[in-house]
């Protein structure tokens, strides 16, 4: 058994981010972008090039596993659902995931903004509190559902005005001046720890250090 497998690993910062946090020397990354694992792998890291929603896509048991912006990429609810139950039939210990933020979208739509990622093109899923909420309560388990840095006012560079381009990386002066406002519960990341049987549960969730939702 390994230590962590690494869901939408990429280059590898993912695995760093993992290994630093939670520890575990042996880990494997997966990923179906294959420049993205090539690059991984002359990185040093272990990776293998797969399609993790694939069901001939045979993972090993391990300790702990990771999705660091992995599941917004998913064509729909459903599957983010399997492969959060995949990845509980792996992980002895618990799961880690995190999204970039969803939940404000009509909160800031009707201020007139919208944060950068909520319409890229690889978003195809907008992964929010309750969605995971809602996955995890099927399966009776354990998990903390919370927010990671807020946002605090519209100077932000990732609040755009919500007219703006498809695909728009941060705001630019092109897209328009930007009325002063201060935010209620916005966010950057929203995150889930899974407890599958974890005797360090309480300990990881100071570790993540989030603002708990759910």
């Amino acid at each position: 058994m390994i230590d962590f497998i690494d869901f939408g690993c990429g280059i590898g910062g993912s695995i760093e981010w993992a290994k630093a946090k939670f520890g575990g020397e042996t880990h494997l990354g997966i990923d179906n972008r294959i420049n993205e694992i090539q690059i991984a792998t002359s990185k040093g890291f272990n990776v293998i090039f797969g399609d993790i929603t694939s069901e001939e896509i045979k993972l090993p048991q391990c300790r702990y596993i990771t999705m660091l912006h992995f599941l917004e990429h998913l064509k729909n609810e459903q599957q983010v659902e399997k492969i959060i139950e995949k990845a509980m039939k792996l992980a002895n210990e618990f799961i880690y995931i995190k999204v970039p933020f969803f939940d404000a979208t009509e909160y800031l739509k009707n201020l007139g903004f919208r944060l950068t990622w909520t319409n890229w093109i690889g978003h195809t899923t907008n992964v929010t509190a309750e969605m995971l909420k809602k996955i995890i309560n099927k399966f009776s388990i354990q998990a903390e559902i919370g927010y990671l840095q807020p946002i605090l006012n519209s100077k932000s560079n990732e609040i755009i005005p919500v007219d703006a381009p498809v695909d728009t990386i941060v705001y630019n002066e092109l897209l328009g001046e930007k009325k002063y406002i201060e935010f209620e519960e916005v966010y950057r990341e929203t995150c889930c720890l899974i407890n599958i049987n974890c005797q360090r549960f309480e300990e990881l969730k100071k570790i993540i250090n989030y603002k708990k939702v759910i």
